[in-house]
């Protein structure tokens, strides 16, 4: 699958970007919610309560993958699997928020699509071949 193959030539910089970055990212997801939740008046403690255990969970996973990865011998790392999981569920989180907060991201939108359909030409092709 092209998805698979794709993610697995992604490689982070360095292990501390493989464990700050998902914590960088659901820090902006927060922020990001909170714009929206002003800008259309919808807060709600309870929401964002959830919202933030939420976050505080992604995080201990980051930790306790990190602590699996550096504690065993195992050939290969989980972490970046992990971290690249949550990274691109914090990214859509965040797109999510700026569009309700009503700020423009067609161009993102765009390239999501021009992405999408490369990928689905791409697994189109290797099944037709």
């Amino acid at each position: 699958m092209q998805v698979v193959e794709t993610l697995q030539q992604i490689h982070f910089a360095s292990p501390y970007w493989t464990f700050v970055l998902p914590i960088i990212g659901a820090g902006l997801d927060v922020v990001t919610g909170w714009i929206q939740a002003t800008i259309n008046g919808t807060w709600d403690s309870t929401k964002m309560k959830k919202g933030l255990y939420s976050k505080f969970g992604e995080i201990a996973v980051v930790v306790f993958v990190w602590m699996i990865d550096v504690g065993t011998n195992a050939p290969f790392n989980l972490l970046p699997w992990f971290a690249g999981y949550i990274l691109l569920a914090e990214f859509v989180s965040i797109m999510e928020n700026l569009d309700q907060a009503n700020v423009d991201i067609k161009f993102i939108k765009r390239l999501l699509k021009k992405a999408k359909k490369a990928i689905d030409e791409s697994d189109e092709e290797k099944k037709d071949g």
